[in-house]
C-alpha cells in the first residue's frame, strides 16, 4: 500500500469503539509471555475471563501462523472475531480480526475490523502493567451512526475492563504452568 492510499483507508473508517483498559500484576515482565499466551489459553479459560465470552479457540493459518477465533457477546451486541498476528513478541501482541462478523443489537449485521492490542510494561516495583486495547472500525457512516446509538464504545469500554483483570490472572497462570513443566 502507498501513502497515499494508507490515508485515504484512515480517513474513510469509523471509529466504532477505541477503548483500554490496564492492571498491575505483581510478576515481573520477564516470567510472561504474551506471544505463548495467546495460543495457550483454552476455550473454558476465555468463556470465564468475561460474562460475555461464548468460545473462543485456535488454529494454524495457511504458511503456518496461528489465528485466534473468538465469539463473544459484548453489551448484547454479538461478535465473531477471526485474529491474526501483526506483532507476535514475549511482551507485545496485536491481533488483527479484518472481518470481524458483528450484530448490533444482535439484529443488524455488519463486518468491522478490530485490533486487539496487548502489551506488558514494567513498572519498577518487580512486577508489571498488562495494557488491554481494543479498537473496532468500520468503513460506512451507517454503521457509525448506529454503533453510537448503540453506545458500543461504552459496552466494549465495560467488557475490557472486566476481562483485562481476568486476561491478566489467566497469562500468569498459563505462563506458570509452562515454567512448571520445563522444571518437571
Amino acid at each position: 500500500m502507498t501513502q497515499t492510499t494508507d490515508r485515504l483507508e484512515q480517513r474513510t473508517m469509523q471509529v466504532l469503539a477505541d477503548v483500554v483498559s490496564e492492571v498491575v500484576i505483581d510478576t515481573p515482565r520477564d516470567e510472561l509471555d504474551l506471544s505463548y499466551w495467546v495460543y495457550q489459553m483454552s476455550d473454558r479459560d476465555y468463556r470465564e475471563c468475561a460474562r460475555g465470552h461464548i468460545a473462543g479457540a485456535s488454529s494454524p493459518l495457511p504458511g503456518g501462523a496461528r489465528s485466534s477465533i473468538n465469539v463473544e457477546s459484548v453489551g448484547g451486541h454479538l461478535l465473531v472475531q477471526h485474529y491474526e498476528p501483526e506483532i507476535l513478541e514475549p511482551h507485545h501482541i496485536r491481533m488483527i480480526s479484518h472481518a470481524s462478523e458483528m450484530w448490533i443489537f444482535r439484529l443488524i449485521p455488519s463486518r468491522v475490523k478490530v485490533i486487539w492490542d496487548v502489551s506488558l510494561h514494567e513498572n519498577g516495583e518487580g512486577g508489571c502493567t498488562f495494557r488491554d486495547h481494543i479498537r473496532v472500525e468500520h468503513r460506512s457512516r451507517l454503521i457509525g451512526f448506529l454503533s453510537r446509538i448503540a453506545l458500543i464504545n461504552r459496552v466494549v469500554q465495560k467488557h475490557d475492563d472486566e476481562e483485562t483483570p481476568a486476561f491478566a490472572r489467566n497469562l500468569v497462570e498459563v505462563c506458570a504452568r509452562r515454567e512448571r513443566s520445563r522444571t518437571d
